[in-house]
C-alpha cells in the first residue's frame, strides 16, 4: 500500500516499501520493526498520525495531539492487530473518519 499524507494528494510522496522503522515512544520502550509506513495525516481532533504495517501485519499507531502549540495532550505509540481496530482507537470524529477513508477502511456499521 502506497504512502498516504496530505503532501499525497499533491503528488509529492513515492510509495513506501518494506523498511526497518524505529518508532520512538515516550511513554514505554522505543518499536523496531520491519514494514512500511501507510499514512502521516495531520488533523485538529486526531492530531499528527503516522499508521505503520509491520512485516508481520501488526499495526502501529504513533499519535501526537495538542490542545494549543506547545500543550502536548497526547503523545501515545499503540499496536493493534488489525486495520480496523487501529482507525476505530482514533475515535470517530471527522479526522479519524478521512483516515479511514484515505486506507480504504470506512467506519461504518451495516444494518439489516
Amino acid at each position: 500500500m502506497p504512502l498516504i499524507s496530505s503532501s499525497r494528494r499533491q503528488g509529492k510522496d513515492e510509495p513506501s516499501a518494506m523498511q526497518n522503522h524505529i518508532v520512538h515512544d515516550p511513554n514505554g520502550p522505543d518499536l523496531e520493526f520491519e514494514g512500511e509506513l501507510l499514512l502521516k495525516e495531520n488533523h485538529h481532533d486526531t492530531g499528527f498520525v503516522e499508521i505503520y504495517k509491520t512485516a508481520g501485519s501488526q499495526y502501529v499507531v504513533k499519535q501526537n495531539l495538542s490542545s494549543r502549540p506547545g500543550s502536548v495532550v497526547l503523545h501515545e505509540v499503540r499496536i493493534y492487530e488489525t486495520l480496523r481496530e487501529t482507525i476505530e482507537s482514533l475515535g470517530f470524529g471527522k479526522g479519524a473518519k478521512s483516515i479511514a477513508a484515505l486506507l480504504d477502511c470506512p467506519l461504518t456499521k451495516q444494518l439489516d
